[in-house]
């Protein structure tokens, strides 16, 4: 029996992920529009300077796209019954 390459285990993985997503559609929006809201809190909060929001700008898309992952990564792995300790 031969066992798959890396590149194939990469492709079925990304098939399945995808497969999930599709059938839950709402999760792949939810990082989406996180990362949005917290774009648009820090723009509200600093007020309306272009000075301040350009400054901290790329700060703030490099910290809200990794929480918006981490805060909603759990859609896939509970959708597919793979959550670790259970």
């Amino acid at each position: 029996m031969n066992s798959p390459s890396l590149l194939q285990a990469g492709r079925a993985l990304l098939v399945r992920d995808l497969r999930l997503l599709w059938r839950r559609r709402g999760d792949a929006f939810q990082p989406a529009l996180f990362a949005l809201l917290v774009v648009v809190l820090f723009a509200l909060a600093l007020g309306g300077e272009p000075q301040a929001l350009g400054k901290v700008a790329s700060a703030v898309l490099w910290v809200a796209s990794p929480a918006s992952t981490a805060i909603t990564g759990q859609a896939i792995p509970v959708a597919s019954g793979e959550v670790m300790g259970r």
